[in-house]
């Protein structure tokens, strides 16, 4: 099945870090600093501290975290924002068909509801990501809330950016058009927040392979991480960075 999780890990590569060559006198001082640390450690009185903090500590040098304090990244930045004439209601069963498309999932006849609603004009950003998140983290970013906030919260909130079926069928015609409105079109997938059938939020993707464009649904909770190439589509959020 096209959708299946591994399908987020295809194109997932880990960050790439710029080294330094370490030399002179500092390299001698860090050396002589990781001595003395196991020069306590093997003290017959034993470790005058508490062992466990400095695990911790060691972990977060090991990770380039100095200080317990990394540089803040934004999660979110805007690529494209893009207008949207009103739509009608639409039949989900008769979303992502035609000419344009090849692939319509049969998870979006069964986890969204029957009929797509009528939309006004609306507003839609597109981001790109700084890091690898989750579904999750990203609705977090969108609504600018800590780490913690639940996920029971989060689908409430998330009902303001949703995105319509027929909303993405017409960014994805825009872009063929020619107006760039920030979707991949090359094989990469555009996320949206979509509601379902459980009165809750799910996560629509379309994506333009060889032949055309596909489109299916996953749930809001699955795990996976996406890749800085993927792209979110977001209703009624004018912010350029989250």
């Amino acid at each position: 099945m096209r959708d299946s999780p591994a399908f987020c890990f295809q194109h997932l590569e880990k960050d790439i870090v710029m080294a330094r060559q370490v030399a002179g006198g500092i390299y001698y001082d860090l050396d002589g600093q990781l001595l003395e640390i196991k020069r306590q450690l093997r003290q017959p009185s034993g470790y005058g501290f508490d062992p466990n903090a400095l695990k911790s500590a060691l972990q977060l040098i090991v990770e380039g975290k100095f200080n317990g304090v990394t540089e803040k990244k934004t999660a979110l930045a805007i690529v494209a924002s893009t207008m949207l004439e009103a739509s009608p209601v639409k039949k989900t069963a008769k979303c992502f068909g035609g000419k344009r498309w090849t692939y319509h999932d049969s998870d979006i006849d069964a986890w969204l509801p029957a009929e797509q609603p009528a939309t006004d004009v609306a507003s839609i950003s597109t981001y790109q990501f700084a890091t690898q998140p989750t579904f999750i983290e990203m609705a977090r970013a969108v609504l600018k809330v800590g780490p913690d906030f639940p996920i029971e919260g989060l689908t409430i909130l998330l009902f303001r950016h949703v995105l319509t079926l027929p909303q993405l069928e017409q960014l994805v015609e825009k872009q063929e058009a020619g107006i760039d409105v920030g979707l991949r079109t090359d094989g990469y997938a555009n996320f949206a927040f979509v509601e379902d059938s459980e009165g809750g939020v799910s996560v629509a993707h379309v994506r333009r392979g060889g032949a055309g464009w596909d489109g299916g649904v996953l749930r809001l909770s699955f795990d996976g991480r996406w890749h800085r190439v993927y792209r979110l589509l977001v209703s009624n959020s004018d912010a350029v960075t989250l």
